[in-house]
């Protein structure tokens, strides 16, 4: 299984733009798992898209909530698509 999380914390019409991206990554790539991380206030954006297995939120502090994201077997040995620019320096 490939495992999917992509990154994105806000905005709503930001959100919305990276629906095409799941849906084809779940389309294309056989036996994968769709994660996404964003900030709680959005994740009812996400609820209802099918394409989403599992949404993660974001409350607080971006750093700690990787750390715990890394330690959850579900994430591990993901392929991480972040589209938001300020997160990449943040990953280690």
């Amino acid at each position: 299984m490939v495992r999917f999380l992509v990154v994105r914390f806000s905005s709503i019409g930001d959100i919305i733009l990276t629906t095409p991206v799941v849906r084809h990554l779940k389309q294309q790539v056989e036996d994968s798992e769709i994660h996404y991380l964003t900030k709680s206030s959005f994740t009812s954006l996400l609820e209802a898209n099918p394409y989403v297995d599992q949404i993660h939120s974001f409350n607080g502090e971006l750093r700690s909530s990787i750390r715990e994201l890394k330690k959850q077997e579900s994430i591990t040995s993901s392929i991480y698509i972040i589209i938001h620019v300020q997160l990449v320096s943040n990953m280690d």
